[in-house]
């Protein structure tokens, strides 16, 4: 298999081997395992997994040995390199503040309600109360 290897991925063509055929044809050649018995599809498939892995390493130490003329690179030769905008710089002295004036205690929560007298004020929370307690009872309805 490893004499063959560059053949059988050439016939296989990304296709996934169909290890009962093989042993069908390897036993009609006449071939066996090491204690002369037909191959078992398990045994093939231990044995091509074993000369993928002798011709990997093979091709690594070729590739290692072979001087190369360019820098090697990640990016695929078809690629390519492109420059990288720096990302923007931030102002030394931060922006100032929007809305300076200060707001008084609660007022984030329903707005400005200085305009609001205290009779409508409170309407205003009541009926926020209000609707908050029928949310909670929609998102918890058995009763805590």
């Amino acid at each position: 298999m490893v004499d063959h290897h560059d053949e059988i991925i050439a016939a296989v063509a990304g296709e996934r081997i169909r290890w009962a055929a093989v042993c069908a044809e390897v036993t009609r050649l006449g071939l066996t395992d090491t204690r002369d018995r037909p191959p078992t599809e398990r045994n093939a498939r231990e044995t091509w997994r074993q000369a993928r892995r002798v011709v990997a390493r093979a091709k690594l130490r070729q590739a290692a040995a072979a001087p190369s003329s360019k820098p090697s690179s990640l990016i695929a030769p078809d690629r390519q390199a492109s420059l990288v905008q720096p990302p923007p710089t931030r102002p030394a002295t931060p922006p100032a503040p929007i809305g300076t004036t200060p707001m008084p205690a609660g007022s984030h929560i329903l707005g400005r309600a200085d305009h609001l007298s205290s009779e409508e004020a409170q309407a205003v929370l009541d009926k926020v109360a209000a609707d908050l307690a029928a949310a909670d009872r929609r998102t918890f309805p058995f009763g805590c």
